[in-house]
Parts: C-alpha cells; structure tokens; sequence
C-alpha cells in the first residue's frame, strides 16, 4: 500500500464523535483514571530540580479539588474565568477544574501587559482573574483603570486582596456540569498580528477535535510522553499539553522555567522518558545551534513543528545529528491541525503535508 493510499485509507475509515453533550473531564479523563488509573498523566519538572509523577487518577482528584475551590470563590457555570499562568502543576488543575464546572476558562500568557489585561477583562465581562505573583501587580494596575471587581486568584504566592490558590485543602467537588457539546468552554485570543486581538471561543466538544491531532500528527498512544515546548497562553497549549496526548492515552511532560533555554531541553530530552517533541520553529533554531554530537536521546522517536515555516536547513541538521525527522504541521487558534505530515508520509522541504 503507498503512502497516499494508507492516508486517504485512514481519512476514509475515520469518523468525527459527535456527543449532543460532552464535558471532557466526566467523558475523557474520569474514563481515563477508571481504565488506567496509575499511567502517567502529567510528568511534572522545573528548573529548580523540583519534579513529579502525577497519574490520571491523581489528576483527577486534583481536578475535583481545583473545581470545590474554584466553586468557593463564588465561580459557576457560564462564569468566564481568565488563566495566566506558565507551566505550573495549578495551571493544569485549574482548567480541568473549570471544565468540569462548566466555568468558560481563557488562558493567556504571562507576557501580558497591563493594558492587555485590561483589553481582556473588559472585552470578556471575566468574573475571575488567576494568576502568578509576577504577573499580579499588572493585573491590579488593569482592574483599578478598568473598575473591574472579581475574584483574585493568585498561584504559589501572596498578595494583599488576592486569594491563594489552595486547592489541597479545598473539599473535592464529585458533580460535573452536564454542558451540551456546543456549550462554551474555551476563549482564546488572537495574537493580533493585525490589529487587537481577537477572542476564538471554542464548544465543549472541540477536545474531540484533537483526536486526529494526537492520533495522526503526534502520533501518541499509550505510554508516549509528549513534551510541548510552546507557552501554555496560546491555543497551541490546548493542542499538545492537554486535550491531544490525553484522548490518545499518553502522558504530558512538563519543565517549569522562566525560558526555554536549548540546553535545558537537551538536557531534559536525555534526562526523561519523552517519547515525543513538540516544539516551535525558534525553538529547533535553537536547539540546531548546541552541539548535539554526543547526546542520546533513548525514547525519542517523534518530533513535530508549528506555528511557522521551519527552515529546511534546520529540518535537515536536526536529522543527520539526531536521526529524528521533523514533521511539521499546520493549524490556527480557531482550529484544531488543518495539515500536517502524518504517519508514513515522506518530509518534503517546503511541505506542511496534507489536509
């Protein structure tokens, strides 16, 4: 069978799950934790040596817990809730959390100036802000400017009129929203490329929409672990740190940093059991100029590349030192993967492979 025959073999046979309702956390993890409880949700680590192992069953202990929490601070279905944060454990925990509630959740990325939180709290009506030490003194700026009044949630710090996020100690919440599939669950923005921003919202169902990302693109299943090397603020966080490992079986890989430092993740490549790299484009540039000559990279056996071209030349030294072909792939914040070069296809320099 050629290449093209397997692909629009498999394009023929595969069907889209259409639920009437769906609420990820009920439908995919508790099903996950119920089947294979112990497997590796999240493989979490940070700069400072800090790491931990967290199981689906963990995970969604850890989700009930962020829900009650989030619940007590007066959240509830329909209420949209603005998450900044970077690769904390919360940043996880929370947008489970506000899936199983029902709670519209936006992540953003912690680069957000003060009138980027301003833009968002009055473009959205948010009825909860959840955010970092780092990035509280903005947010405050932007409420005062803006008259905003609403829950404060800081992570792993203190502020005055802010409260700590303190899901471990909050009473699990056991109920999930039953939410119709086309019920808000995501907002996104735009990276403004033209003008502001603009907010992407995305149904309860749209997780379902990265099956084919985490199946054909990833090419994850059980016992991968998939690194996502992109900001947690953007839709690509959504893509392959969250929905696409998970509805594939597979576990995320996280490394908590203030920047993606090239050999960090080498280091960490040889280090852990990651079976699969994604990364953007900057980063590879990055990572082509270590000297890799050297490094083993054991488990790694897939690496794929969005969010802009990726130069050949770099597709092509990633190849020769470390035997690994980047497959790139494309997609926007109001989609899922549109094309990319999936399993069998041969990398054709200039390609982002096929619909």
């Amino acid at each position: 069978m050629t290449v093209a025959e397997t692909y629009l073999e498999a394009r023929r046979a595969f069907e889209w799950r259409r639920p009437q309702r769906y609420n990820f956390v009920r439908d995919a993890m508790a099903e996950r934790a119920r089947k294979h409880g112990t497997a590796t949700a999240l493989y979490w680590t940070a700069a400072d040596g800090r790491e931990e192992i967290i199981s689906f069953a963990d995970l969604l202990e850890r989700a009930a817990r962020a829900a009650g929490f989030l619940s007590s601070q007066g959240l509830k279905r329909g209420d949209i809730a603005l998450l900044i944060l970077s690769r904390e454990q919360a940043w996880w925990e929370i947008i489970l959390g506000c899936l199983q509630l029902g709670v519209v959740v936006s992540p953003g990325t912690t680069q957000l100036m003060k009138k980027d939180f301003a833009y968002r709290l009055q473009a959205t009506n948010a009825a909860a802000v959840v955010t970092n030490g780092p990035c509280a003194g903005r947010a405050d700026e932007a409420m005062q400017d803006v008259g905003w009044r609403g829950a404060r949630v800081i992570v792993d710090s203190d502020r005055p009129g802010w409260t700590r996020y303190d899901a471990a100690s909050a009473p699990p919440l056991r109920d999930f929203a039953d939410i119709a599939a086309n019920d808000e669950a995501l907002l996104y923005f735009t990276s403004g490329t033209t003008g502001s921003p603009k907010m992407t919202v995305h149904g309860c169902a749209y997780p379902l929409g990265h099956e084919t990302t985490g199946r054909f693109w990833l090419r994850a299943g059980a016992g991968d672990l998939v690194w996502n090397v992109s900001d947690t603020g953007w839709a690509k966080g959504a893509w392959s740190s969250l929905f696409a490992p998970w509805l594939a079986g597979a576990g995320v890989f996280a490394h908590h940093a203030d920047a993606v430092d090239p050999i960090r993740v080498l280091d960490c490549l040889e280090k852990y059991p990651v079976t699969i790299l994604c990364a953007p484009p900057t980063a590879y540039r990055m990572l082509v100029k270590q000297t890799l000559s050297g490094r083993t990279f054991k488990r790694l056996r897939h690496c794929v590349s969005a969010g802009e071209p990726l130069n050949p030349e770099v597709i092509e030294v990633w190849r020769k030192e470390t035997g690994r072909q980047i497959c790139e792939g494309y997609g926007q914040t109001e989609t899922t993967i549109l094309c990319g070069v999936f399993d069998r296809m041969a990398v054709k320099p200039g390609s982002m492979g096929l619909p």
